[in-house]
């Protein structure tokens, strides 16, 4: 490919991934977001082939273990069509799910490894400033806010609020990673973590509080601090208590709004309907333990909603199990081991002497805690959210790429 062509392509990528990505938290404009993916896609296919071919820089890998974990889990989830319940269900999600998640990867790698990670960062910040913004907006106006008709409802728009919050940081760190060149970046973190913060509030979910709960403790420990360590762990602290606090008056008014009066927390979370999707899945789960019932979150619809006797109860309301219904023990210690490779390899750049490298670790170390805990009792790995994930774990890897390898040119091995 020519330098020219090769450029354009580059440039092309970055406008476009940064595009999808800030659009995707909305079903509201799904033709767009949509374009925006197709060009990315194609754009990332092009470039990754162009490095195959020779007439492009080789593409470097985030890590073997991290792909090596990613192949096998999509290659047993795809295995599972041959045994699934639900052959054409499973065809589909593994067309809408894995491989529109795995092209979405490559896009974001390929697009920051040809240096667009401060768009793509930026980009990601940039909506988590314009949707919290416009879903406040909505509140307060007579209309009011309606999250299923603009997040695809509270749940995934919590959870999409869970997967971005910890990229704030980036706002009051200093170059080449952060933004905190001047004071006008951290009072725009404060001002959008605010606005996360309250919208946040707005969904009545529960969970989300505990999830950002995860990414203070995680970066509390695993980031590098610039001021003293004291100040550090006043204002974690502080985090911790406020989301604490959110997290039992959330209780509070589930318990008023949904069960009968003089209801107390404790009872809600024993008459919580997830105990009872838990104690079903379980039963399901011991006629296949191995292999499970097909790849695709609904794949036991219609047995849940029997054995509970709710329509609306459709999956197993816990990424794992979930995972386990629908590929079985195998498919779930893949995921395990995929998760775990992702977490080893931040964790190798926390224990880094170079501070970009710390502060993306534990990036990367607080969006997987952050979206694990918040699926602890809901499964969002999936459409949007799963995308999202997808994304911003990609962003992180591919600067992380670059910068090492910016750090072996500026200090060459021995001779």
């Amino acid at each position: 490919m020519k330098p020219a062509l090769l450029d354009r392509c580059r440039r092309g990528l970055a406008v476009a991934a940064a595009a999808y990505v800030a659009l995707l938290p909305s079903n509201a404009i799904s033709f767009w977001r949509s374009l925006a993916f197709g060009a990315a896609a194609l754009l990332a296919l092009a470039l990754a082939s162009a490095a195959l071919r020779g007439g492009a820089p080789r593409l470097a890998s985030p890590g073997r273990a991290i792909v090596g974990a990613f192949a096998a889990w999509s290659l047993w989830a795809a295995a599972s069509c041959a045994w699934s319940i639900d052959p054409a269900l499973t065809l589909s999600e593994l067309r809408s799910e894995l491989a529109w998640g795995a092209l979405t990867a490559i896009a974001f790698y390929v697009a920051t490894l040809a240096g667009a990670s401060r768009v793509l960062l930026a980009a990601m910040l940039a909506g988590l400033a314009f949707w919290p913004a416009l879903a406040a907006g909505f509140a307060l106006s007579p209309v009011g806010w309606n999250a299923r008709l603009a997040h695809m409802g509270v749940a995934a728009y919590s959870t999409y609020l869970a997967t971005v919050a910890p990229l704030l940081l980036l706002l009051a760190w200093p170059p080449p990673l952060g933004w905190n060149a001047r004071w006008t970046a951290p009072a725009a973190g404060a001002l959008v973590l605010a606005l996360v913060v309250v919208t946040a509030r707005l969904t009545d979910n529960r969970i989300v509080w505990l999830a950002f709960g995860a990414a203070v403790v995680v970066l509390a420990v695993a980031a590098p601090r610039s001021g003293s360590r004291a100040r550090a762990a006043l204002v974690a602290a502080l985090a911790l208590a406020a989301f604490g606090a959110l997290f039992a008056d959330a209780m509070r008014d589930r318990a008023r709004e949904v069960y009968p009066p003089r209801t107390t927390v404790g009872e809600t979370l024993a008459r919580d309907p997830r105990l009872a999707i838990w104690r079903h899945a379980a039963e399901r789960l011991r006629e296949r333990p191995l292999t499970g019932y097909g790849y695709g979150r609904l794949i036991l619809k219609d047995e849940l909603r029997a054995d509970t006797g709710d329509y609306l109860l459709t999956h197993a309301h816990n990424m794992f199990v979930s995972q386990a219904l629908q590929t079985g023990a195998v498919g779930l210690a893949l995921l395990v081991t995929l998760l775990g490779a992702l977490a080893a390899r931040y964790t190798g750049m926390v224990r880094s002497n170079d501070d970009t490298l710390r502060r993306l670790g534990a990036l990367g170390l607080a969006v997987l805690a952050a979206f694990v805990v918040k699926n602890l009792t809901d499964d969002f790995f999936f459409r949007a959210n799963a995308k999202l994930l997808f994304a911003v774990h990609a962003t992180l890897l591919g600067a992380a790429v670059l910068r090492e390898r910016e750090l072996r040119v500026r200090t060459p091995p021995d001779t």
